[in-house]
């Protein structure tokens, strides 16, 4: 049993939720005896076309850069000329995959679909949706330009949202539709995802929901709240903690206005914790927002920066509730199943993957997406209703691991249990 496992970057470069779960995918496939090979487009691309290296192998192993770069953030081509085409086909010739497994074609190539389908069609394909590139040409996050939702995706509203006329949107929702024909099987880490690319027009008996792989750090669930309350030095103060990357669509500041707004009694007992990276990429109006919000909550916020992965234990042993305030529909954050896996409970907005993931009153609450003042009764909850923390960490149940994840892609989507025909 063989699978090429296609990510758009490596996590030793590229900290992304889609990449780390392409390589935990991998890692799990390995554990359970599948021959997998990782291929990532390379962060290092301009230095490796100079010394013409299409592809090369890193970590002496099974895994491998994919050198190109992206020349259309339209339809996710890339820059790859014929010859560089061809060393792709050769090297999947090489790996001999009976399945090619997609976790993007952001960033690497959406061409490379069709030229695996047109010289080695007896190769199944499968492609991970991560969020809603083929949907919305705003960096997929169905989010509009007014700071406002996108319930559903049509020609007329992209007009008015982003611009460009009605035929530039249909071009490209047929591009997507005929690249997805290529596709024998999907799969979604959320039911939320499934259900909008249904809406938009793939078959949903095409799609497989599976949670995206994680290789869960953590001490058991039991152990991890004890231990935070051990340590404690002060049990009246509620730990909140913030982890991931700090962008528009995150809503940090939405978390940093209810820390600002809570009552002169209630915000000495709370302690923010924010652990997130490219502050200082963001653009002037949310730089300066954030800034500012930083400074006027400096007394019970701390601004810690970025994080590695290899961290996250620690780093959650001494939370006791992660916030997630995206205002974006989040179909499955990983750092979600991290929290589970240490103990944390976790806050966050009632939308999208979220509102799926975490379960109100059982292991986390939710809030009106966007409502700071909404965010900010909740953490009071937390504060005032005796029992209802313990309440949420005895609610948590530990996510599977990367072998169970990798033994239902096998089963599920690659069909392992019936070896597949080679008929060209």
């Amino acid at each position: 049993m063989k699978v090429l496992v296609i990510a758009h970057g490596h996590p030793e470069f590229s900290r992304g939720g889609a990449e780390t779960a392409a390589y935990n995918l991998h890692k799990g496939l390995l554990l359970n005896g599948v021959e997998s090979t990782f291929l990532a487009r390379s962060a290092r691309s301009n230095e490796a076309h100079l010394s013409h290296q299409v592809i090369e192998q890193y970590n002496g192993g099974r895994e491998y850069f994919w050198n190109v770069s992206t020349s259309s953030y339209d339809t996710y081509t890339s820059d790859a000329d014929a010859a560089e085409c061809k060393r792709f086909i050769n090297f999947v010739r090489d790996v001999d995959p009976e399945v090619v497994h997609f976790h993007h074609y952001f960033n690497v190539g959406s061409e490379l679909i069709y030229l695996i389908k047109r010289h080695l069609p007896y190769i199944r394909i499968v492609l991970t949706l991560h969020e809603f590139l083929a949907i919305c040409a705003r960096d997929g996050q169905m989010y509009k330009t007014n700071d406002k939702l996108c319930f559903k995706s049509s020609r007329k509203a992209c007009v008015s949202c982003i611009g460009w006329g009605s035929k530039h949107y249909l071009a490209r929702e047929l591009f997507f539709k005929n690249l997805f024909r290529n596709i024998d099987r999907f799969v979604s880490p959320s039911h939320f995802l499934k259900e909008r690319y249904v809406d938009w027009g793939l078959d949903a008996g095409l799609i497989d929901v599976i949670e995206n792989a994680h290789l869960i750090s953590s001490v058991p669930v039991k152990e991890a709240g004890e231990t935070r309350a051990a340590d404690d030095s002060d049990n009246a103060v509620l730990k909140l903690g913030y982890f991931g990357q700090i962008t528009p669509y995150k809503g940090l500041e939405v978390l940093l206005k209810a820390i600002a707004g809570l009552s002169a009694d209630v915000r000495p007992r709370v302690r923010l914790y924010v652990y997130g990276a490219n502050l200082s990429t963001q653009g002037e109006e949310l730089r300066s927002t954030l800034m500012s919000l930083i400074e006027e909550t400096a007394d019970v916020v701390s601004f810690q920066g970025q994080y590695e992965p290899e961290q996250l234990p620690v780093l959650m042993s001494g939370i006791d509730v992660m916030v997630i305030p995206s205002k974006w529909w989040e179909n499955s954050p990983m750092v979600i199943q991290e929290a589970f896996a240490n103990g944390v409970p976790v806050i966050a907005s009632n939308i999208g993957g979220m509102l799926e993931k975490v379960n109100h009153e059982v292991d986390g609450l939710h809030f009106n997406v966007g409502d700071s003042g909404a965010l900010g009764g909740v953490i009071g909850r937390l504060l005032s209703e005796d029992g209802l923390l313990d309440q949420l960490r005895s609610g948590i149940r530990m996510p599977a691991g990367l072998r169970e994840i990798a033994q239902v892609h096998m089963s599920n989507v690659y069909g392992f249990n019936t070896p597949l025909k080679r008929v060209v």
